[in-house]
């Protein structure tokens, strides 16, 4: 990991298409709170960061501050889908 790298485990809340094949990730963590992230190459079919990302799933973000302001994300691990919720409302 980058030493200037942070690392936070989260709940992704929103997935919103950027361009042709990047993503901008809302996730709510427990220590950082809500957190906006770029993901380069989320939708490409080749890409090293092409995931499943979609709202509810639990994941490990590292990423980076960058001048935008968006939060650049290095790497995802999936954590859980939580495939479970999305079978009843009741659940949520």
């Amino acid at each position: 990991m980058n030493m200037n790298a942070s690392k936070q485990e989260g709940i992704v809340l929103q997935v919103v298409k950027y361009g042709e094949q990047d993503l901008i990730i809302t996730v709510f963590s427990a220590e950082e709170g809500l957190l906006k992230l770029f993901l380069a190459g989320g939708l490409s079919r080749k890409g090293k960061n092409r995931l499943p990302m979609e709202p509810l799933t639990q994941a490990e973000f590292v990423y980076t501050s960058s001048s935008s302001g968006l939060l650049r994300c290095r790497e995802v691990s999936v954590q859980s889908q939580f495939r479970f919720l999305r079978e009843s409302y009741a659940l949520l």
